[in-house]
């Protein structure tokens, strides 16, 4: 965080690492505490304006500045993390997915950072990440890992989840 309000530059990071994403939700959380502080310090009627800018930018700063506080945060635990490299790296990748879905949701704050071609590159980032991450879904929605045979046609590593579903409707006694 800084005491001024950022200056708009292109964005010369790359969209897959996760500190370059970082530092734009850090960017916008600035521009939207700044923009706000000015809003309420420059108003001859605090009150009045506090209640006038509660959900055009009090809001948005507020969940910029959380975003950017459980990212942070998130990094900072997967920095220390001491497990094994596999679950450090799903841990990263959702970390990804988190700081792209933060930037995707307000594109238009984006704008003056970010080209098209970088909000289609980040879409299509996503997707890759949660493919790379399809394997690990049921491990992360579930405190115990369950057995193929517990999930049926949708539990198993093949990723043929239509196919399996009709083998066991045609194999199944009428």
């Amino acid at each position: 965080m800084t005491t001024e309000i950022p200056v708009p530059e292109t964005f010369k990071g790359a969209i897959d690492n996760v500190n370059d994403l970082l530092h734009l939700i850090t960017i916008r959380a600035n521009t939207l505490i700044h923009e706000t502080g000015t809003r309420l310090q420059m108003s001859q009627d605090k009150a009045a304006e506090w209640d006038y800018s509660l959900a055009l930018h009090t809001n948005p700063m507020t969940y910029a500045y959380f975003h950017r506080f459980i990212l942070s945060n998130y990094l900072e635990f997967c920095e220390k993390f001491k497990g094994d490299q596999a679950t450090k790296t799903v841990f990263e990748r959702m970390a990804i997915i988190f700081a792209q879905t933060v930037i995707l949701e307000d594109a238009e704050f984006y704008r003056d950072y970010l080209t098209r071609d970088h909000i289609t590159e980040i879409k299509s980032n996503i997707m890759d990440q949660m493919k790379l991450l399809r394997e690990d879904v049921v491990s992360l929605t579930y405190l115990f890992s369950f057995r193929d045979k517990m999930l049926g046609p949708i539990g198993a590593n093949d990723m043929n989840p239509y196919q399996r579903f009709i083998s066991k409707v045609d194999t199944a006694p009428e």
